[in-house]
């Protein structure tokens, strides 16, 4: 089962919603598992809400595209935009320590990464990428 889709929209504060929503939908009608759906949906979320806070500094009207890759191995979703590059810390975080101290950062990403197999962010020319995939097998 080979499928791609691809969608974009302008940065608001419905952006991530709009993309959650997109990416449930589209694995659920393609037969893909509702946890599997909801996981990934729910980091697309996390990873457009961060696009938008520190990669376009939260303007709106900047596009933002997301492809959807489903492959035998697994599904990958990419995220780009066109915003400023910005560092996602490689080595992981420490929840407890981020609740504890209250901290305003660092929490979605630490979502994000309990919700797939792997992500990675790369600057590619003038655009973000973040790539996030769940193993289906």
């Amino acid at each position: 089962m080979n499928h791609h889709y691809s969608r974009s929209a302008e940065t608001s504060t419905e952006a991530p919603g709009l993309f959650r929503n997109f990416v449930r939908t589209k694995l659920l009608s393609w037969g893909i598992l509702g946890e599997i759906a909801e996981d990934l949906a729910l980091a697309v979320y996390e990873v457009v809400a961060n696009v938008i806070e520190h990669a376009c500094g939260g303007a709106e009207g900047k596009e933002i595209r997301l492809e959807i890759n489903v492959e035998k191995e697994g599904i990958e979703v990419l995220i780009l935009d066109s915003g400023s590059a910005f560092a996602v810390k490689s080595e992981p975080l420490d929840i407890e320590r981020l609740i504890t101290e209250k901290s305003s950062g660092g929490l979605g990403l630490a979502l994000i990464r309990s919700l797939v197999d792997e992500l990675t962010y790369q600057r590619h020319d003038d655009h973000n990428v973040a790539r996030l995939f769940i193993k289906t097998r």
